[in-house]
């Protein structure tokens, strides 16, 4: 059966019902002010084309507010505050701002942060002559997307309630707000500690050390638990009154510090029309003083335009790293909005002088920038690849972070899921592992590389998250009450091929042989009989009952097997080994028709799971499994069914709206999907350095190398002919010549060069179909 049979799409379909949404052209000023420039024939700036607020609706989970690349502060809306649809803080349908707090998630499924809220208002606070509390709830305020701006490193919003104009924006400590009130002797900004995403805090300060500045900290019970951050704001004109309180209740009049669980302040003004009241706020992960130090190291001056100016240059040379070519605006907004996602997280989680809060929970002085907010079991399927392309000048600095975390941390193992540093402990295996291997092998000598084995090693050999039962019996069992035994064995033996490909580039043999063994343990819960990997009792039994499309949810009898997925989802996730995961099915050929069973089923779930989005048959493209799988087909010999399955994915499952992801984003990994096949290119295996032809979606990308790490400066990808409809590979050449396998390597784009594509409506099912 060829693909487009086999999917039920036409061509003729997606060009009448996939065309992207006018919704960002017409509701951002920053696009109008675009097409004003296409029209004077100027040429538009990847700035202008990444909208935040991409995937801010439906679950993306992104905030749309203020930051720079890889920013420790993220100043933006707050809309709600609780529930899964809360992790980024804002969600585009709600109607009301509950306020602007300095820290967010991007794209996250678990809720934390929303540190240090603020909101303007005006009017009286309390019109009773009883007290209420003067929470963030009580006086949140309507708001239209009308009058709403999204734009990397600037948001501008007015708060219709009290006809405050909000405008924020950020560096990489510090986040900027500028106000503009309207004439009232009640002019008002709220302080609130005690408002969180997700989290509740323990214990807190907030002191009015004078008329400018307002010092404290909060330390809060949430995913990171124990987590805590120190703030330091600066007005730029002195308030004429202040009020705090504690757990609701107010302190005496003048005095000047709060201490305990939960605390509120707000400082009054009394305001002209259009008279603008400015906020400088420095946050630190180790103390008061660094606050302040950061403030003066990053904002010394007022000058919000500055500083916003500074933010916008930032990003543009961020997202400028990759110049896309298209004649269709929605994909080039799309592309670019995926790409600045990216660019979110990790996060940096350090101060301007480079210390930082371990996780020893001590303050250490380091020579490299640390990161935390690594969505690891995410990201390093594309994103942690992409990033050796597009910020070389990070990766040695991320990979540090890890050994760091390695060695301070009490059972001495690399992160899983660290947040500021924090052990979460979310999501399985030890996915720490392709990242470092794969920065490894890409060049990368920023960091002790026998120590990352050494880190490497002991994780593996560790007994934490059911290790000591694969180390066993060559497979984690099903037991009842504990998750995931399927999922847990297969990327254990993912985590394992890397550990071996590390040891043998450090001539480690017996390491590496040790290791080469485990990453074969996949075999060992694999089911010939319904050709699904599957749980086995200790016993070597198969676990039963068992049905393939029953999506983990709670403690049902998927949730022993899989990972928020099903058994169609981990039906092909060896990537470590894809021939050998071939023969399993018996061939090339019974392979395909299998792939072609994942995408023809019925999207029907045992059951229902909120993430599990993105449904085409039974592959869900809105969470991370199988996100490598189209590109499968490509690697048996049927890259043109590659093409048209990434084809449908590109323009079903991304677009420039506001509900423009189809999931999670997860930190960026689902955004990096595009990212990398929109080029044409997706790195299948994510640490092999191999990466897999697609279908491009762009009619040239220019990756710009930084001569630092690379010889070559260039890399460009032409893709001849493209269209939505034209989304077959007829032929293919690398530097003029013949391409004759479906895919480059990451040293032909390192040493610089050209790849054409010749793309056409029609499969050319002769061009790299061959074992």
């Amino acid at each position: 059966m060829d693909a487009a049979d086999g999917y039920g799409y036409s061509p003729a379909m997606i060009s009448k019902s996939l065309n992207f949404s006018s919704f960002a052209r017409t509701t951002f000023a920053i696009t109008i002010c675009l097409f004003s420039a296409l029209a004077l024939g100027a040429a538009p700036l990847p700035v202008d084309d990444a909208l935040p607020i991409v995937g801010s609706d439906a679950h993306g989970h992104t905030y749309p507010g203020a930051t720079v690349p890889f920013g420790f502060v993220q100043l933006s809306p707050d809309t709600r505050n609780s529930g899964w649809d809360a992790c980024g803080g804002y969600y585009y349908t709600d109607t009301s701002i509950e306020g602007f707090s300095h820290t967010h998630l991007s794209g996250t499924g678990c809720t934390d942060l929303g540190d240090v809220l603020v909101l303007p208002l005006t009017g009286e606070l309390n019109e009773s002559g009883e007290y209420q509390p003067i929470s963030c709830d009580r006086f949140k305020s309507q708001f239209s997307h009308d009058e709403e701006v999204s734009q990397p490193g600037y948001y501008r919003v007015k708060l219709d309630t009290y006809n405050i104009t909000a405008e924020l924006t950020a560096t990489a400590h510090c986040g900027m707000h500028r106000y503009t009130f309207p004439a009232s002797s009640e002019s008002h900004i709220l302080i609130d500690l005690v408002h969180g995403i997700g989290c509740h805090p323990t214990d807190a300060e907030m002191t009015i050390e004078n008329k400018h500045l307002i010092t404290g900290y909060r330390r809060v019970d949430g995913w990171a638990k124990g987590r805590l951050i120190y703030f330091a704001i600066e007005t730029s004109r002195p308030f004429k009154k202040f009020g705090l309180e504690v757990d609701g209740q107010p302190l005496a009049k003048g005095q000047t510090d709060a201490k305990g669980r939960n605390l509120r302040g707000h400082l009054d003004f009394r305001t002209s029309k259009g008279e603008q009241i400015i906020l400088r706020v420095g946050l630190s992960p180790t103390s008061v003083e660094e606050a302040k130090a950061n403030l003066k190291a990053e904002i010394p001056a007022w000058n919000f335009d500055a500083v916003r100016a500074e933010a916008r240059n930032a990003w543009n040379d961020n997202l400028s790293r990759i110049e896309i070519q298209t004649l269709n605006p929605d994909i080039r907004q799309t592309f670019y909005s995926c790409m600045y996602h990216t660019m979110c997280a990790p996060q940096l989680c350090n101060n301007a002088d480079d210390t930082y809060l371990g996780t020893d929970r001590q303050v250490h002085s380091a020579n490299f920038q640390e990161y935390s907010t690594m969505s690891i079991w995410d990201i390093y399927r594309a994103e942690a690849p992409l990033l050796t392309l597009t910020e070389p000048d990070r990766v040695n600095d991320m990979v540090n972070s890890m050994l760091a975390f390695y060695q301070q941390s009490a059972d001495h193992a690399l992160p899983v899921w660290p947040l500021y540093n924090y052990e979460t402990g979310c999501m399985i295996a030890y996915h720490s592992m392709p990242i470092i291997y794969n920065a490894y092998a890409r060049g990368f000598r920023g960091f002790d590389a026998n120590l990352a084995l050494q880190a490497m090693v002991e994780t593996a050999m560790n007994g934490r998250n059911r290790q000591d039962e694969y180390q066993k019996y060559g497979y984690i069992p099903w037991v009842k009450g504990k998750g995931a035994a399927t999922s847990r064995t297969i990327e254990l033996s993912y985590d394992d091929w890397c550990i071996a490909q590390m040891a043998k580039a450090l001539g480690k043999d017996d390491t590496a042989d040790l290791f080469t063994k485990r990453s074969e343990y996949y075999k060992n819960v694999w089911d010939p009989t319904t050709q699904f990997f599957r749980s086995k009792q200790p016993d070597g039994t198969y676990q039963e009952p068992f049905d393939p499309k029953q999506v983990v949810q709670g403690n049902n009898v998927a949730a022993g097997y899989y990972t928020e997925a099903n058994a169609w989802e981990y039906a092909f996730a060896a990537l470590q080994d894809v021939p050998g995961m071939i023969q399993l099915y018996g061939g090339r050929k019974p392979f395909i028709s299998r792939m072609d069973e994942l995408f023809d089923q019925p999207s029907d779930l045992g059951d229902w799971r909120v993430d599990t989005t993105g449904l085409i048959g039974q592959y869900s493209h809105g969470n991370e499994p199988d996100e490598a799988t189209p590109y499968l087909y490509t690697l048996a010999g049927a890259p043109y069914k590659t093409a048209w399955i990434v084809r449908v994915i590109q323009l079903t499952q991304y677009d420039n709206t506001p509900e423009g992801l189809d999931g999670n984003d997860d930190c960026g990994q689902i955004s990096a999907w595009y990212v990398w096949s929109a080029m044409g290119l997706y790195p299948a295996n994510p640490a092999s350095g191999v990466y897999v032809i697609g279908s491009p979606l762009v009619q040239k990308a220019v990756i710009h190398l930084d001569p630092k790490y690379y010889p070559g400066r260039t890399f460009t990808i032409i893709a001849h002919n493209v269209s939505k409809q034209y989304c077959y590979v007829q032929s293919a050449k690398l530097n003029g010549e013949p391409l004759e396998h479906p895919w480059i390597t990451h040293d032909d784009i390192a040493k610089g060069g050209t790849l054409e594509f010749e793309m056409g409506i029609l499969p050319n099912k002769t061009w790299c179909t061959s074992e």
